[in-house]
Parts: structure tokens; sequence; C-alpha cells
């Protein structure tokens, strides 16, 4: 999906994104909040208490099935799943799918990717951003309206050059699955219309139509996508939050360079507190930087290195070093001075 940078933006581009961020910036939530109102939803049918038409239901189940799992095993291949599905990638897949059709002489894709209510999405579209839009038409056309409440709190707007944030988790509630159908799915497109909100947003980011005030947070260089994955963790839906960048040498013969591959996440849990990371691979060796707010995530980790190593050899990665250090990176030196357990 990194192939090589972005085109320009050009000044319409720039103007547009000018009248719409305020808006979007405005309606953004957590991913975590409406896959806590599916979850409501989803366990209401298989107990038969739902009214909801089986299209809904499906994409409902499609939607819960693009969580990435904490409770099981999460592989390479489990990660690479899910940033393709994230939605950020979501217009680039439609075009190839539509130039893979005019190829094979088949009708184009519909307006929108055939994400429209009711129409089956092409296979390869099952991402979070065409699901999100063909729910919001499904409830549509059954006459819902979206609530009026408004959260509490909102995450921080998507960045690709400060730190990536972890974003509270919501959990899965009797008190969701108590309200009434009617006030749910109120409920649930407003928060399927936030959701598609902070995709955009995120879109937006990693095409630079960002007006970025983290660039001098003290993170380094912007990288090149932001994306955010659903995971559920027990009762707990959660956000992870990832950057990806490639340092591309101009001087290479190759093009593209063969530069270092970076990687941050962050991600927020009950389970571990708040969690960020950098990750570097360069050479074919791999350094790792893991930043932990809660002083007991942070000594179970370390007590667990040698089974972290292990497990990075067992990967086929060269760990070359990993740090485990207390604390956020922007508070880690002030509120805990040297308390870094390194080793190379």
């Amino acid at each position: 999906m990194l192939k090589s940078p972005p085109p320009p933006l050009s000044a319409s581009q720039l103007a547009a994104a000018e009248t719409v961020r305020p808006r979007l910036a405005d309606q953004q939530i957590s991913y975590a909040g409406v896959f806590s109102q599916l979850t409501a939803l989803n366990n209401r049918s298989a107990l038969g208490m739902s009214k909801v038409p089986e299209p809904v239901q499906r994409i409902v189940q499609q939607l819960l099935g693009l969580q990435v799992s904490s409770d099981g095993d999460v592989t390479g291949e489990t990660i690479q799943k899910a940033v393709q599905q994230s939605g950020v990638f979501r217009e680039t897949q439609v075009k190839r799918l539509t130039q893979n059709l005019a190829k094979g002489g088949a009708q184009s894709l519909p307006p929108g990717g055939g994400a429209q209510a009711g129409q089956p999405l092409p296979q390869g579209l099952g991402d979070l951003k065409s699901l999100l839009i063909q729910l919001k038409g499904l409830l549509r056309e059954m006459g819902v309206e979206p609530s009026a409440h408004k959260p509490l709190t909102q995450p921080p707007l998507p960045s690709t050059a400060g730190f990536p944030k972890g974003q509270r988790p919501a959990l899965n509630t009797a008190a969701a699955a108590d309200l009434d159908e009617p006030e749910m799915l109120s409920r649930l497109l407003k928060d399927t219309d936030s959701a598609l909100a902070r995709l955009r947003l995120t879109q937006m980011a990693s095409r630079g139509m960002m007006a970025d005030e983290s660039v001098t947070s003290g993170a380094s260089k912007p990288m090149d996508v932001v994306l955010e994955l659903p995971i559920t963790l027990g009762q707990e839906n959660g956000v992870l939050q990832m950057q990806v960048g490639r340092d591309r040498d101009p001087n290479s013969s190759k093009g593209e360079g063969e530069g270092a591959w970076r990687l941050r996440f962050g991600l927020d849990l009950a389970a571990t507190g708040a969690v960020e990371a950098a990750v570097s691979l360069r050479g074919g060796s791999t350094f790792v930087s893991l930043w932990l707010d809660r002083a007991e995530t942070y000594a179970s980790l370390a007590g667990q290195r040698e089974t972290l190593e292990a497990a990075f050899a067992d990967a086929g990665l060269d760990l070359q070093e990993l740090r485990l250090l207390r604390g956020l990176p922007q508070k880690t030196r002030a509120d805990y001075g040297p308390q870094v357990d390194r080793r190379s």
C-alpha cells in the first residue's frame, strides 16, 4: 500500500480540506463507540430480540468481523489483513477493482464503489469504510433518524507527525442492550456517521490535508500513513492507532530507495493502560521501543523480556534492541527520569 509518495496536493484540494475539516472534527468519535453499539445489536439479534432486517444483521456481523481479537493469536497476516480492510485505502481499492473489471470487459462499479444500501459489496471491498457507508444507508432506508446525543470526549485528531495516542475503550455493557430498539438504532446511526467522520479525517491526515499542530510535539519526521484498527479484548472494544512510513533515499538508484521502514502505534486498554511503541526495520535488523504508562504493565513486560525476545526470533526478526520505558514519550523524562530497561 506504500509503494511511493502520493502526488502533491492541488490548491483546490487543500481549499476543500479546509472547508470540510472543521465539520468532520466536530462530528468525529472513536471507533470504540460504534463497535460497542454493533455488539449490543448483534447480541439482541442472537437472542431473537431484534427486529432489524437481515441485510442490517449481515452488515453488523461483517463489521464485527473486522475487529482484531486480542483474545486469540494475532499474527503478521492478521495485522496485514486488518490494515487492508481499515478503510483508509478504500478509494484506491475501488479504482483498482474498476480497472480490473474494465480489463475483463465487465461493467464498472456503481458510484460509491457498490457500497449503497442493499447492494452486495464486490469481493475485495469488505473494508470498514464501505461497510459503514452501507450500514448508514440501510438504517436511513428503515426511517431511522440519528440521535442528538454527543460524546463526552473526543480523541485527538489523527496525525502522521505526532506520536499515536491510545483511545479509551468502550465496554460491552448491559445498559446498551437494555435500550429500546428504535433508540438503539438511532444511536447506532449517529455513531456510524461519527465513525465515518473519523475515518475521513484519517484519510485526510494520510494525504497531508490536516493542519498538523503536532509537528512540534517532539515526534520524528512525519510518517506516510496513519490508520486505526478496531480491536476487541474480552468485553472491551478498543482502537489501535498505527503510523507507517519509510525513509527513502533520494540518491538510490532503485527509485524508491532501500530506506528503513518505521512503525509507531498507540493503544489504551483497561488491562494494560496506555501503551505506545516505535519499531524500525533497518537493513534486516529490528529496533523496538515500548512506552508503558502503567507501572504494573512496565514491571510485567520487564519480567517477560526473554519471552518477548524469543517471540521476535520465532518470527524471523533480527532484534537488535528492545527498550522498555516507563511513561509515555512526552512524559517519560519529566515524570520518571531515567527508568529505562534497555538491552542491545
